[in-house]
C-alpha cells in the first residue's frame, strides 16, 4: 500500500461529502489517504486493527476462516463503505479479512489516535447506526437469496461481485464454500456457463464472455 504525501490530493480525499457527512473535523490532521493495488490485503484476519477504513474508489472482499479450516467469502465492499467499524467498536482483532480486488483508494483514520474522539461524536455514532443496520439488511437480503434462487442466480452475482477485468481467478472450492454448495454442483453449473457463451474458460481460470447475460441472471431474469 502507498501513503499519498500530496496535500492537495490529502485535501480533496476529505472534502468530499461522504467523508465530511461522516466524520468530524477534529480528526482531520489524523487522517490519511492510501492506494492499495488488487490482491493486497487491508485487513488479516486476527490482526490488531490499526485503522479505519472509508473506501472511496475500487472493490475490497470480505471472507472468514472457519473453525473447520475453510476459508469463505461473505461480501464485497464498494465505494462509500466504512472497513473496520467493528473493531473500533469493540477493541479487538479483526474478525475477518479484507482483499482489494481492483486498485482501490482509502481514507485511513488511525484508531489509536482517534477512537476516543469518534466515539464521543453523536454525529458519527449516529450514522454509524445506519451504517450497522444497512449491513444487516444486506446480510437478511443475501439469506433470502440462498434460500429463494436457484445456484447459477447466485453464482452469477458471486461472479460479478469477485471478478477482476472481467476474470475469475478464485478456486472452484473456495466459490463452493463461499456459496454453500458442492463441488461437483457448482462444477456442472460452471460448465453450463461455459456452454451456453457467458464464460470461457482458459486453462484453470475464467473469463466473462457474456455480461450483459452474466448481469440478467444474477438479477433473476434469466
Amino acid at each position: 500500500m502507498k501513503t499519498e504525501n500530496n496535500p492537495s490530493v490529502i485535501s480533496g480525499a476529505l472534502s468530499s461529502l461522504q467523508y465530511r457527512s461522516l466524520f468530524p473535523k477534529s480528526i482531520d490532521p489524523y487522517a490519511l489517504v492510501l492506494h492499495a493495488s488488487a490482491g493486497e490485503h487491508l485487513i488479516r484476519e486476527g490482526d490488531p486493527a490499526h485503522y479505519l477504513f472509508l473506501l472511496i474508489r475500487g472493490r475490497c472482499s470480505v471472507s472468514h476462516l472457519l473453525p473447520s479450516g475453510r476459508n469463505v467469502i461473505l461480501r464485497t465492499i464498494y465505494p462509500y463503505s466504512l472497513i473496520g467499524e467493528m473493531e473500533l467498536l469493540r477493541q479487538q482483532p479483526s474478525a475477518m479479512s479484507v482483499k482489494v480486488l481492483e486498485n482501490t483508494d482509502l481514507i485511513a483514520i488511525p484508531v489509536d489516535q482517534c477512537r476516543e474522539i469518534l466515539l464521543s461524536d453523536t454525529i458519527f455514532l449516529r450514522n454509524l447506526c445506519l451504517i450497522l443496520g444497512e449491513k444487516e439488511r444486506e446480510a437478511a437480503g443475501k439469506l433470502m437469496m440462498v434460500h429463494g434462487y436457484p445456484l447459477e442466480n447466485r453464482l452469477a452475482a458471486f461472479i460479478l461481485q469477485q471478478e477482476t477485468d472481467g476474470w475469475i481467478r478464485l478456486t472452484k472450492v473456495l466459490m463452493a464454500e463461499s456459496l454453500g454448495v458442492s463441488y461437483r454442483h457448482l462444477e456442472n453449473t460452471m460448465k453450463t456457463f461455459v456452454e451456453r457463451g457467458i464464460l470461457e474458460k482458459r486453462k484453470i481460470h475464467y473469463r466473462i464472455a457474456d455480461r450483459e447475460q452474466l448481469e440478467k441472471l444474477s438479477e433473476g431474469k434469466a
